[in-house]
């Protein structure tokens, strides 16, 4: 801990708490460092666990995915997505001109927040981080196995790499080995 109050995690994931660095690229490279080197995301400070300070402070996707990675609990007593969309709502209103814009802090503030919002959205009703991450795979194979009894057909909109993969005559082994290639995250 760097103090009493807060770990150095709460401090990369918080540029409001003042010791982090003020760009949201090197505090994700921080986060991914302390995470690495086994910071609990667990672990409160002042009351609150690290993502739940993290949302009411602001959003990067980055640092979102990577506390989710590593076990952070989107089930918060404030609702995340509630304080997300509630911030946004205020920035839109009370800076208009400067959202409008892009290039600008404002901007990256709304786009981080929306983007944050529709990841935590869609991690809960997957119904956790696992399945979010898996039911790309899982369409696939209901997909295949649909295909495999004649009840689905790729259409001329459907990419080809994916075609292949529903092409019946491809080894459930080969098929296997593809998902382990498969990139965890979105």
């Amino acid at each position: 801990s760097l103090d009493d109050e807060y770990t150095s995690l709460h401090c990369a994931v918080c540029p409001d708490i003042g010791l982090s660095p003020p760009d949201a690229e090197r505090r994700a490279r921080a986060v991914s460092l302390l995470l690495s080197a086994g910071a609990d995301v667990h672990t409160e400070a002042t009351g609150r666990a690290v993502i739940d300070l993290f949302f009411s402070q602001g959003c990067e996707h980055a640092i979102l995915v990577q506390l989710l990675r590593a076990g952070a609990s989107i089930d918060l007593p404030n609702d995340p997505v509630s304080l997300m969309r509630t911030r946004l709502a205020n920035i839109t209103t009370q800076h208009p001109s400067l959202v409008a814009s892009s290039g600008n802090d404002m901007f990256r503030t709304v786009s981080g927040l929306s983007e944050c919002s529709t990841l935590v959205s869609a991690v809960r009703d997957a119904g956790g981080w696992r399945d979010y991450v898996l039911a790309p795979r899982y369409a696939l194979l209901r997909l295949r196995s649909l295909r495999a009894r004649g009840r689905a057909q790729p259409t001329a909109a459907t990419p080809e790499q994916v075609k292949r993969l529903l092409d019946p005559n491809l080894p459930n082994e080969l098929l296997g080995t593809i998902f382990a290639y498969w990139k965890e995250s979105p």
